[in-house]
């Protein structure tokens, strides 16, 4: 939905945008990160959305244009004494010149590490491999890491007449860092943009001809390293994985949490060689094959010290900071 609203001031600063004409160029690494792409395509949909101006997106400056937003680390933002140095966890900095502006945080690409499971047909594959590392028949953890892409097309955020192939796409992970992103959505919030649901209908984007270059130096940090709810990018689909990048959320495949026991245990292999590790019901072991809820039996020695040595092994092959050893859901 488009609003009538001003949020910033037209008076003798630079311009970004005059009277729905583009002043400045958006500029990117030779070699972006796939969030920077995503990130500069986003600034150029919500500035063309919000003024009628496209911003041409370059790997360098136009000699003939006036001015350049830098989106994202690049050769161009070192040479300003600009980086992205101590922004962790989604924090971006937005900051301006005389004729130029820098969105920056940090991009870094999320890289899974073996074994997981491409798809879900792969995992039993993935799960024959964990298990030879971990020595056990155990579960292989978070055997849907696959469900964390979203697949885009594949010219998004491309500089100025670059080809792209066909059937190309822009794969981008849930668990990728979007630092420069979140810059991007600061500087729209500025001027007026929400996001208040998925998709267009739960957006507000003002109406605004003329944008100025604001004069700024702003660091913002979040206050938690992690932020999200339950959700993956590739079964939510692209409006509503969009919708929840604007909101700032922020996963890490090194912090796991939830029922990492379950994901341990559930399976008939280690119910068939440790029934005494599950509890006990009306006289009886309880195990439901497939069933999430199967409750451990919590005071038994060995389970406790095959838990430390699963916790072990995902520690060493994943490199996690914190392993979930969480009870299955239903613990009654």
């Amino acid at each position: 939905m488009n609003v009538g609203a001003a949020p910033l001031l037209v008076g003798a600063a630079p311009l970004l945008v005059e009277k729905g004409e583009p002043r400045a160029e958006i500029i990117i690494d030779e070699n972006p990160s796939r969030t920077t792409r995503l990130a500069a395509a986003e600034l150029q949909h919500y500035f063309e959305k919000i003024s009628g101006a496209k911003l041409v997106i370059q790997t360098k400056p136009t000699p003939d244009v006036p001015l350049q937003i830098y989106v994202g680390q690049s050769s161009h933002t070192e040479k300003l004494g600009i980086s992205a140095e101590g922004l962790e966890a989604g924090a971006y900095r937005i900051v301006s010149g005389d004729h130029w502006l820098v969105l920056i945080g940090d991009d870094s690409e999320f890289t899974p590490i073996p074994p997981f499971a491409q798809n879900n047909g792969d995992i039993p594959r993935a799960r024959e491999e964990w298990q030879k590392i971990a020595g056990a028949p155990y579960g292989l953890p978070n055997a849907g890491l696959y469900k964390n892409r979203l697949r885009l097309p594949g010219d998004l955020g491309k500089p100025e007449g670059a080809t792209t192939e066909k059937n190309e796409t822009l794969e981008i992970w849930g668990l990728d860092e979007r630092g420069s992103f979140n810059g991007v959505c600061g500087l729209l919030r500025r001027l007026g943009v929400r996001w208040y649901l998925p998709g267009e209908l739960g957006e507000v984007v003002p109406t605004l001809n003329t944008i100025e270059l604001p004069t700024i130096d702003e660091t913002v940090r979040p206050d938690f390293p992690l932020r999200q709810f339950n959700f993956r990018f590739g079964t939510a689909g692209v409006d509503t994985s969009m919708w929840a990048m604007h909101l700032g959320t922020r996963q890490n495949e090194k912090l796991q949490i939830a029922h990492g026991l379950s994901n341990m245990t559930n399976n008939e292999a280690v119910f068939a060689a440790h029934p005494e590790w599950f509890a006990l019901y009306g006289g009886k072991r309880d195990f439901k094959p497939g069933n999430s809820k199967c409750q451990l039996c919590y005071s038994n020695d060995e389970l406790f010290r095959e838990t430390v040595r699963y916790a072990r092994a995902q520690l060493d092959q994943f490199q996690l900071e914190s392993v979930s050893i969480m009870p299955p859901d239903g613990y009654t």
